[in-house]
């Protein structure tokens, strides 16, 4: 997903993350932001500080915010598992810091990425 030339200075573990936040954020706001129709506006950015790289989402869905969602309930066991459903849950574990604002009627939402 990263360019290999972009990623190759970042530590492996920080581009595992990084990969990680993007692929999670990204089929949110595509799933859930979007409905059925599909359609609607989303842009990505990223910017890097030595080893820090922090990636802003901003999407036209209606208001949501990530960092107030309840997490879900764990499981007693993997036979009541359902398939989806942690990508919050695995967002806030690889994520350094998370802001989110609703700012011109989009959501926006910062992750900060730090080794």
């Amino acid at each position: 997903m990263l360019d290999e030339v972009a990623a190759a200075s970042l530590p492996r573990q920080l581009v595992y993350r990084l990969e990680l936040a993007l692929e999670e954020v990204l089929m949110n706001i595509v799933w859930h932001a979007y409905g059925d129709s599909g359609e609607g506006e989303m842009t990505v950015r990223a910017s890097r500080n030595g080893d820090e790289v922090t990636l802003v989402f901003e999407d036209s869905g209606p208001p949501f915010d990530p960092l107030q969602a309840a997490a879900p309930p764990v499981p007693a066991s993997v036979d009541e598992a359902k398939v989806g459903g942690l990508g919050l849950v695995l967002l806030r574990r690889v994520a350094s810091a998370l802001r989110y604002e609703r700012r011109d009627g989009r959501n926006r939402l910062e992750v900060l990425l730090r080794p």
